[in-house]
Parts: C-alpha cells; structure tokens; sequence
C-alpha cells in the first residue's frame, strides 16, 4: 500500500508537469463565432480550468477598459475624445484657438477622460471679437485661473445632440453655471451653434460663432459686491468705498487681490477707525487691496505681500487650506474670481499699523 505522502507527492508532481506552479494569470482576445470576446485576466486553477473570468462582445466593451485598449485595439469601440475631434477639426469653422486655449489651461488630459462631455467650441473667429486685452489677458500665467473658468463654461458634463436640444432647456457646466438654448436656429447663450453633432467616443462638439462669457469675465469686483446675492453681505464695504471715491479704481482693468471683510466684519472695529474721516477710511480700505492676482494657492505659509496703502499683510497658512492674515483674520471663502482680479472673503477687518492701538493705551483704557 502507498502511503498518504506518496500520493501527494504524486498527485503534486502530475499537475506540475502539465501547468506551472504556482496558477497563473492569463490574458486573451479570442474570435468567437464571428465576433470578439474581450477576456479579462483570468485565473486558471491547477487544471487549467479558468476561473473569475469577465468577457465582453465588441458592442459591450468602453475605451476606458484598459486591457482592452492595450491588447485587442484594432476592435476596441470608438475610443476618439472630444480632444481629437477639436484638433482634427473637419467642421467648416477653425477652432485652433481653443485648442490652444485647452493646452495651456492644461484641460487637454480632463477632456480625454471617460466624460461624457458636450463642448460647445467658439471659432477663431469668435475668439478675435474679443477685445485685444481680454485676449491678451488669458495668454498671461496670472490670467490662468480665468482661462480655466472660461473654457470649462463652455462643458457640459453630458452628452446633449443637437436632436436632444428644446427651447429654454438649462444645462450646468463644469465651471458651474448654467447655460440656456433655444431653437430655430439653436442657440445657447445667445450663441448661434453653426455646426452641430461632431461626435466621439466620449461625447460631442457644437461650433458656436460667440465666445460665452461667465461671471469671471463680465463681472468687475464692484459689481461683485453689489450684486443682489452680495448685497446685505458686503453693503458696509461698498458704502465706504464710493464714501471716498475708490469706485472707479476697483473698476479699473487691474488686476486686483481684494479681501473682502463682511458687514459683520465690520461691525466689530469699535473705535479703531473713524469712519467719517476720508483719509483713515482711505488706508484702511487700500490695506485690502493688492495688485495683482494672488489665489489662494499662490499663498505661501509665512509670507508677506505690500498692499495699495504701502504696508504689509503677513500670512499664514495650516495644511494649505486655511489662510490667516496679520495673525486675526481668516478667509472664509476663497477665490472669487471677476473680471480684473480675485476677491478672498475674510471675517476681520485688517487695521493698519498706523491705527492699532498702542498696547499701554489699550491696557489703560480697560
């Protein structure tokens, strides 16, 4: 009789002989009866039977299934993106400028993602209709957030054919306002689409004959504060600032980085600033100011900025996510983005020097 060992050896040693040790993965692409099976990888037990196997036809499988780009490409469905559409543009209209816009925004690698996407793309011509420095502005590295804002108005995160399109339908865009169409001739924004459904694998392009324009690009920081959503959050500061005249400049091209205290903010100086005094009015509000765009990612921790006034803010920052000023004030909401420049919202007002208290004085006065 053979002993319980000797089996298993036996056993152990057949199986070897015929498929390696230890299972192994295998990849495949087989014809099947006229069409393509796209085979995951599969693993095959000691015999050789495989197991947790996932096939596709060539109609189920999608361009972002890795394997079967890279093993089984010549059957691979459509797998062109909105981005080869644009850059082998066959519509009557050129749309290079974009396409250039799209590089230098570094959005190439987001429109040839999974989508799906519906890009709705200005001509060249569109984009020569802007004013010079508009243009000018978004070749600019300060301008790069502006850029971004502006081609992501023109996404939206669906496939939409021209068919699919009614009067009054609202969609909602990557930078994340809405867009309005109408019909005959379909419009979105008031821009006519002139070639309609050029279609890939993730989505579709509309050429437009206008360059739509988000708040980034219409709205000044004035208008900003003003506006009827802002209003009771930021009436103090815009009283103060037509109180000394200081309209005009913040309506200035620029650029700008304003932070912006609320009214609350406001409400909390006490007796620091006096506000009927134009000249202390006028440096407490050209200490919010600086020239430029500065977002907050641009902030380093432990850094300092000269403002319109001549003085300096100080800034720290705690896991690149919450900014403080002079040690006080903190932004609650970043990045707000106009026409000439970016508001930061902040919830103290920052005193210059020149009218902070001397500390004795302070003391005494308690």
């Amino acid at each position: 009789m053979f002993s319980k060992g000797a089996i298993l050896s036996f056993l152990l040693a057949s199986a070897s002989a015929h498929y390696p040790y230890p299972p192994y993965y295998e990849y495949t692409c087989q014809d099947k009866a006229g069409h393509v099976i796209y085979g995951e990888p599969c693993w095959r037990g000691w015999y050789g039977w495989p197991t947790w196997c996932t096939g596709y036809t060539c109609a189920e499988i999608s361009c972002d299934n890795d394997y079967a780009r890279q093993f089984c490409p010549e059957t691979c469905g459509d797998c062109t993106t909105v981005v080869d559409i644009a850059q082998n543009n066959t519509s009557n209209s050129s749309i290079e400028t974009l396409v250039d816009f799209l590089v230098q925004a570094d959005l190439v690698s987001t429109l040839q993602g999974k989508g799906p996407f519906t890009v709705f793309a200005p001509t060249d011509e569109a984009f020569e209709n802007l004013t010079a420095s508009t243009n000018a502005n978004y070749t600019e590295d300060q301008w790069s957030a502006h850029l971004k804002d502006l081609l992501l108005y023109h996404v939206v995160p669906k496939k939409i054919l021209s068919s699919y399109i009614f009067e009054g339908a609202t969609v909602k865009t990557l930078e994340g306002s809405f867009l309005t169409a109408s019909l005959n001739p379909i419009t979105i924004n008031g821009a006519e689409v002139i070639d309609a459904d050029l279609t890939a694998g993730n989505g579709v392009i509309h050429v437009i004959d206008e360059v739509l324009l988000p708040l980034s690009a219409t709205v000044d920081i004035v208008d900003f504060l003003t506006t009827s959503f802002n209003a009771n959050l930021f009436s103090t500061l815009v009283d103060l600032v037509v109180q000394v005249n200081l309209t005009d400049a913040l309506q200035s091209p620029g650029p700008f980085t304003l932070f912006a205290p609320t009214n609350y903010a406001f409400s909390q100086i006490g007796d620091f600033i006096d506000v009927n005094n134009a000249t202390q009015v006028t440096d407490v509000l050209l200490y919010h100011v600086l020239n430029g765009i500065v977002l907050a990612e641009d902030i380093d921790d432990d850094s300092n900025a000269t403002t319109l006034s001549g003085e300096t803010l100080s800034f720290d920052t705690l896991y690149n996510r919450f900014i403080t000023i002079n040690d006080d004030s903190q932004v609650i909401i970043k990045d707000n983005l106009v026409m000439n420049g970016v508001i930061h919202v902040i919830d103290e007002v920052l005193i210059p020097p020149a009218y902070q208290p001397d500390i004795v004085d302070f003391l005494t006065s308690e």
